[in-house]
């Protein structure tokens, strides 16, 4: 059983907290429009835990706000997350130089 996701706003940031998982992320996905207004950053910081689909989710998270024009950072990634990232080969997508890394999900 997971334990719950928090996020909390402040400014240009969304925080994260607790755990991301395939039993955890349809809140947050389903919220996503009014979550990510004016948001440039995405605090994992506090994260314990992140599955494959929590991972997924973060991707498609970057990739939506690509498609409104808006470079979404992902800050304070674990050891963990970045093995996780670098066994999907995607450690470039999601923490390399926006400028010349995109994703484009149809």
């Amino acid at each position: 059983m997971s334990t719950a996701l928090i996020y909390e706003s402040q400014s240009k940031k969304l925080i994260l907290r607790g755990v991301l998982d395939r039993d955890t992320l349809l809140p947050l996905w389903r919220q996503r429009d009014k979550l990510l207004v004016n948001k440039t950053e995405i605090n994992v910081t506090h994260l314990k835990e992140v599955d494959p689909a929590g991972l997924a989710c973060l991707i498609h998270l970057r990739a939506y706000q690509y498609q409104q024009g808006v470079e979404l950072k992902i800050s304070g990634t674990s050891s963990r997350l970045k093995k996780l990232m670098a066994l999907y080969n995607l450690t470039t997508i999601m923490l390399g130089d926006a400028g010349t890394q995109h994703i484009s999900l149809l």
